[in-house]
């Protein structure tokens, strides 16, 4: 049998890395396709296929990677020969890692400081897609979306635990004061 198996790591794994994973798997034998199927995988699973006869090949490639940044085969080329004695358990693996990053929005003021609402405080709103696949995906912000930006944070947010291919944007506006 063939065993496929996926794993997911990195620091963004349990945050980013749900998936769903599509894989392909295409397996000859004398020359002669026998399967050619296209499948899903649950993080940190496996599925096997078969039983093939010995000398069987078969391809496997991942065509979905659920926004990863790093997707990963071992063997690196996907391939494993039934039988081979030099990888005898015929296991193909599917890699693909979550890494995070962050990023600092910082208030800048110029003009007449001295004038009322100058101080803030303000608020930023981040809003980011992850590019999953071809299309894009609007993530959760860990700690929320929104933030004060005041004299007391030095005009600065952070927003960290964020996927590093993500697209993010950040919107402003003014806390109304009430006098």
């Amino acid at each position: 049998v063939l065993t496929v198996e996926k794993i997911v790591d990195g620091d963004g794994a349990a945050l980013y890395g749900d998936g769903p994973f599509t894989l392909t798997a295409v397996c000859t034998y004398r020359g002669q396709e026998i399967v050619n199927t296209l499948f899903e995988l649950e993080p940190n699973s496996r599925r096997t296929l078969g039983p093939y006869p010995m000398t069987t090949s078969c391809v496997v490639d991942e065509t979905h990677t659920a926004g990863a940044t790093d997707a990963a085969l071992l063997p690196a080329d996907g391939t494993v020969t039934i039988g081979d004695r030099v990888n005898p358990e015929w296991t193909v693996t599917a890699t693909n890692t979550f890494d995070l990053t962050s990023i600092e929005v910082t208030k800048t003021r110029t003009g007449d400081l001295d004038a009322d609402g100058a101080d803030g405080a303000f608020t930023v709103e981040l809003v980011c897609v992850l590019p999953v696949d071809g299309t894009d995906r609007a993530i959760a912000i860990p700690g929320g979306a929104v933030r004060v930006l005041s004299a007391d944070g030095g005009y600065v947010a952070e927003y960290a635990a964020l996927p590093v291919n993500a697209r993010c944007a950040p919107m402003t506006s003014l806390f109304m004061r009430l006098v």
